[in-house]
């Protein structure tokens, strides 16, 4: 009879799997086995009711088919769909736009001009996101978006924006309005549940919102989380890095990488240096060649940029090579459509677009202030694409690289020879044997003083961006091919005349 064979853990691993604490914390670097140490904290207590709550659905599918079968495997948003979520089956979306809403706001905007209007609706939608992922059991004034535009001064008032924004989310409620998974998330929050665990386990727990974490620290059951707080790159959906607020019991690290050697390691500590991070990460894995600058030839390689523009650009030129481009997660992922309608807008107006949320715009001009006004980071930066690249040559370029797009597949042996491409987002908790960064992460160099940027107090999306730099280069297994945010931190001295010629020559 076959038996299953020990499994061994490191120090690091043991001391969490054994912990018996009320609340545990613990703080795991990039490929560090944190997966495996949970599967073994599950498996040392088969007599408990246990639930692991994963950040996406891939995550929750993946866990149950590694997980103990006592362990039931969710996402926050599962365990609130039966209760509040199935009776908004239908008139679930994404996301809600502008147009949603217009006629909920008309009563507070019918003295605006028809830009400024499509400000203030957007300014209401982002008051009802900030309510609905916050802990709190009503909207107020600290939940509010309002900027310091021109128009937003003469025209807004916190006041109108609350107001608006409380008829909208009743709206919502009442199916008036299209509903949105962090709706009916509020709702279950709202309800006080109550799950019947002995222990709950929290993956990727630096990606948990404070709704979630309301509805988990309201439980009697033993809680722990794991994660990495220099992977927290979702505050733009609301994300809160519980790793650094909890109040634990007892803390640990787990500092010994598998997923590569000690020089992408190295890479690493320097990034997390510049954030005041005095643990290091060790390299445990085969070591691996470190390059500064683009590889020349692209095939093989996982290009992993900062924006879904640059994945255009890097697909275009490979395209035009010849080369095979592979889109992790499929090409419609990278919202090329985005860019697809904007072109049409430019080019003709919005009497062909298809995107309402586009159409609602009389020029391209139009589109473009706003993206600027509301710092919309993804419509800004198609904007820019398309009006660098122009029109036809934009609508050329798209068309070839819908044509020979491919879905990224690590088990197709075929795919050997292609360019991967992902953003850094994407790219969390995948890995590959050889990869380049994008030259569009943070600047990691003060232009003025020639000296490294100090992250230690930074804000929290200037942070979130570092640790996109982290995340990024950290995917790579055996070959990393750097850029100038990466190089920068290995020349302390590089003199601020200096910077342009190094970046050249990395180029």
């Amino acid at each position: 009879m076959w038996r299953s064979l020990p499994v061994y853990y490191t120090p690091e691993q043991e001391a969490i799997v054994a912990s018996d604490a009320r609340i545990i914390r613990a703080n795991a670097f990039a490929g560090t086995g944190k997966s495996s140490t949970l599967i073994g904290y599950a498996k040392r207590r088969p007599h408990e009711r246990q639930l692991m709550v994963a950040f996406n659905k891939a995550i929750q599918l993946e866990a149950a088919d590694r997980f103990p079968r006592h362990v039931k495997c969710r996402t926050g948003h599962s365990l609130a769909w039966f209760p509040h979520g199935a009776k908004y089956d239908g008139k679930i979306l994404n996301d809600i736009k502008p147009f949603h809403i217009t006629g909920t706001t008309a009563a507070y905007t019918s003295s605006m001009p028809a830009a400024v209007v499509r400000v203030f609706d957007q300014r209401v939608i982002e008051t009802v996101k900030a309510f609905l992922v916050s802990a709190d059991e009503a909207m107020g004034v600290r939940h509010v978006s309002l900027g310091d535009s021109p128009a937003e001064k003469k025209y807004f008032s916190e006041h109108a924006l609350l107001a608006a924004a409380t008829q909208v989310w009743a709206g919502m409620q009442e199916m008036k309005l299209p509903m949105v998974h962090d709706g009916y998330l509020k709702l279950y929050q709202l309800s006080r549940p109550r799950l019947a665990f002995d222990t709950i386990m929290i993956d990727e727990a630096q990606d948990t919102n404070p709704v979630l974490q309301s509805i988990l620290q309201s439980q009697a059951a033993r809680l722990l989380y794991v994660g990495d707080h220099h992977q927290a790159i979702y505050s733009f959906r609301g994300a809160q890095n519980s790793m650094q607020l909890v109040n634990a019991d007892a803390s640990f690290y787990l500092t010994g990488s598998f997923r590569f050697g000690p020089a992408v390691a190295d890479v690493a500590n320097r990034i997390l240096a510049r954030k005041g991070e005095s643990v290091q990460l060790r390299g445990l894995g085969a070591e691996t060649n470190i390059e500064h600058g683009a590889y020349e030839d692209p095939r093989g390689t996982a290009f992993i940029s900062r924006t879904n523009a640059a994945v255009f650009d890097k697909a275009n030129a490979a395209v035009c090579r010849g080369v095979k481009v592979a889109y992790v997660g499929g090409v419609n992922t990278y919202r090329f459509e985005v860019g697809e309608d904007i072109s049409k807008l430019r080019q003709h107006g919005p009497a062909d677009v298809r995107n309402p949320f586009i159409a609602s715009f009389e020029s391209f001009e139009s589109l473009a202030e706003y993206a600027e006004t509301v710092q919309d980071k993804e419509l800004s930066g198609w904007a820019k694409v398309v009006e660098r690249y122009g029109g036809k040559r934009f609508d050329h370029a798209l068309n070839r690289i819908r044509a020979e797009a491919i879905q990224f597949d690590s088990a197709d042996e075929g795919q050997r020879q292609a360019l991967v491409v992902v953003t850094a987002h994407r790219s969390k908790g995948l890995e590959f044997n050889r990869v380049e960064l994008a030259e569009n992460f943070i600047d990691t160099l003060d232009e003025e003083t020639g000296k490294l940027r100090d992250f230690a107090d930074a804000d929290r999306e200037t942070v979130e961006e570092v640790n996109l730099l982290y995340v990024a280069a950290t995917r790579a297994r055996k070959e990393l091919a750097t850029n100038a945010s990466v190089a920068q931190l290995f020349d302390q001295n590089l003199a601020p005349e200096d910077r342009a010629a190094s970046s050249m020559a990395m180029a």
